[in-house]
């Protein structure tokens, strides 16, 4: 496995941030691969054990995943990565690829 830290000036960890915005690899995909993933393997236990529970789980996962993200992390990377944040959320989904809304970077920026 390799180590992201030399690359990025940080391992990808939520104790240690990255000083850079991370745009390379699996987040040019998505915004938040980790959590996808997650979800993945998730959703994959649900339908390898046909098991209900484990959908409900998975779906109050996700509620918590998005929550955390759009309450939580955008905000701080708004604030941390500005403009270089702003064209990176305009040209890459926050959960899959082909998602995304194509619109203009100015048009994303909060006016509050």
């Amino acid at each position: 496995m390799t180590s992201t830290r030399g690359r990025f000036g940080s391992a990808l960890a939520q104790w240690a941030p990255p000083e850079r915005l991370v745009v390379v690899g699996l987040y040019r995909f998505s915004r938040n691969p980790m959590y996808v993933s997650v979800l993945v393997v998730l959703c994959g236990w649900a339908l390898l054990y046909k098991s209900p529970a484990v959908w409900i789980y998975a779906a109050v996962i996700a509620a918590a995943f998005h929550l955390r993200i759009v309450f939580g992390e955008e905000q701080w990377l708004s604030r941390t990565h500005g403009a270089e944040w702003f064209d990176y959320r305009a040209r890459v989904s926050r959960w899959f690829g082909w998602t995304a809304p194509r619109r203009q970077p100015a048009d994303l920026r909060r006016t509050d």
